[in-house]
């Protein structure tokens, strides 16, 4: 397969009607970061109307931070960190938190803004082994929780600051065989839900706590065929939704859980072609929204649902070149963004 290549930045904002922020978002595309190599493993939150995109700079090694606070249309651009890769965001009010794999010590590291992303103090939360790859980072209330892969030990473990990142604690949440990659987090009150790929069995597994993360029930979500690859895991009114990739039929694969992670509607969302691969998913009031990447066609797809997930509508975004790789979206204000 002929693979093209995309070297720079591209943030997507597709506006969706009337937006409570001052500045309105611009509809359309926009290059963010330019030139070079740039926007691999990008991640998007919105808070209070800012727009925030933590990405690699592949030419230095970088992991940098892109601000916008005029709905997309102009960014400050920033450097977190050096010598990492895979950044993951989350921001509460004017608190960003950001975790990547450090390269060069193949370890976790933890950067925290408290001044909106104008400064970053840098921490290692997790040096044993090679750990940290593959993170994902949620926050409620003052807890922070950043799921993990420990390639050393094939664990998923997770950092957790109840202090809004001062200090952290770290266990290790699921070790039963191969477990741990391609996390992803979500948090709501007191619980925690981290989807991540048994790589062995090749399923779909679920960590879930009530209880703010101090203990975890381990379940497989979905476990036909090659499942789980590229998950996303969001939580919003009573129900927690989770997008992957079946690989083996070459689908984007979506669940519903209306009994707090318990158990799991599946099905195939989008069959046609290779789509599934990058999931990222967003809620926005009743809409759910997954974007993800057509492997058959090198574009960035999107699905849309008005109804908690009842049904389903599906379009492509973007077609331009190879697009669609480590996408990530967010919403907010009735505005779409999408990295």
């Amino acid at each position: 397969m002929q693979e093209r290549e995309q070297n720079f930045l591209s943030a997507l904002f597709l506006y969706a009607g009337f937006s409570s922020c001052s500045t309105p978002a611009f509809s359309g595309i926009r290059a963010v970061d330019t030139p070079g190599n740039m926007g691999m493993g990008a991640a998007i939150a919105v808070s209070r109307c800012v727009i925030y995109i933590t990405y690699l700079d592949n030419g230095t090694g970088n992991i940098k931070l892109a601000r916008s606070y005029d709905g997309g249309n102009s960014f400050v651009l920033s450097v977190v960190g050096p010598t990492g890769t895979n950044p993951s965001i989350a921001v509460s009010g004017s608190t960003v938190h950001i975790a990547y794999f450090f390269t060069a010590g193949a370890d976790l590291r933890y950067a925290r803004s408290t001044d909106g992303g104008e400064t970053f103090t840098a921490v290692t939360l997790d040096s044993v082994g090679s750990v940290g790859d593959q993170s994902s980072v949620a926050v409620a209330g003052s807890n922070v929780y950043i799921a993990y892969y420990d390639s050393t030990n094939i664990d998923l473990k997770l950092a957790k600051s109840t202090d809004s990142g001062s200090t952290f604690s770290i266990s290790t949440v699921d070790s039963a065989g191969s477990v741990g990659q391609q996390t992803a987090i979500a948090a709501e009150g007191s619980e925690v839900y981290i989807t991540h790929y048994e790589s062995a069995a090749f399923d779909l597994k679920l960590a879930r706590s009530i209880d703010s993360g101090a203990n975890f029930i381990n379940s497989v979500i979905d476990s036909a065929g090659s499942v789980g690859q590229y998950s996303a895991v969001l939580k919003d009114s009573g129900n927690v939704y989770v997008s992957y990739y079946d690989s083996g039929g070459g689908d984007l694969k979506l669940g519903k859980s209306t009994n707090a992670g318990a158990s799991f509607n599946v099905f195939s969302a989008e069959t046609a072609n290779n789509v599934g691969n990058y999931s990222t998913a967003a809620v926005l009031g009743n809409t759910i929204y997954v974007a993800h990447y057509d492997a058959t066609n090198f574009d960035l797809r999107l699905l849309r649902s008005y109804d908690q997930g009842m049904n389903f509508t599906a379009s492509t975004i973007e077609t331009t070149g190879d697009v669609g790789q480590y996408a990530s979206v967010a919403a907010e204000s009735n505005n779409l963004y999408v990295a």
